[in-house]
């Protein structure tokens, strides 16, 4: 089971750059924010346009999570929607800021799922709605992976997993495609 794999889209830097300054102008480098950009932005354009040219599907989600020092994620596995059996994946992962902190997996057999709406807009720029999130139920499970590089990769997101900062805040850019494809199958990677 691949729980990441190095990968660099044509359009990484400018992508980090323009991610860089906009949590340096929207971000207080302390709390857990979320930040959902606009696929028509100049950043999602560039990645349309970056996905279009590698026959991928289109962009479903374009986000920057954010989390202050000394901060762990709920152990969790991306979900699709509101349907909590369509797991997605796989992803893009760009680290913006990592110093000091970690994406970490678990073993899918050392815990288990739990079905819980979550209310998105808490710490999110979305609109508010509520979601059916799948998180994953224990705090003792067992690791089994864990990537720390400031290299961008495709990771799998439906194994469980969480970011985890230390004693610095900590900031990445997750890409999601349409059409839930396996981008390790597709990219070759």
């Amino acid at each position: 089971m691949k729980l990441y794999s190095y990968y660099k889209l044509d359009c990484h830097d400018f992508v980090k750059q323009s991610c860089l300054e906009f949590i340096e102008q929207n971000w207080d480098f302390k709390s857990e924010k979320i930040y959902r950009l606009d696929r028509w932005s100049e950043l999602g354009l560039a990645l349309q346009a970056e996905m279009t040219a590698k026959n991928l599907p289109s962009l479903r989600a374009i986000s920057i999570f954010c989390r202050g020092p000394n901060h762990k994620q709920i152990i969790h596995r991306d979900g699709i929607g509101n349907d909590s059996d369509v797991v997605c994946k796989t992803g893009f992962y760009i680290p913006i800021m990592i110093d000091d902190s970690s994406l970490i997996w678990y073993n899918p057999t050392s815990g288990r799922n739990v079905l819980k709406w979550a209310n998105a807009s808490k710490n999110s720029t979305n609109l508010p709605s509520a979601t059916l999130a799948t998180i994953y139920d224990n705090e003792n499970a067992e690791k089994i992976g864990e990537y720390s590089s400031s290299e961008p990769v495709i990771i799998n997101t439906a194994i469980p997993h969480r970011a985890v900062s230390r004693l610095y805040p900590r900031a990445a850019l997750s890409i999601r495609l349409n059409n839930n494809i396996d981008l390790f199958d597709v990219l070759g990677v």
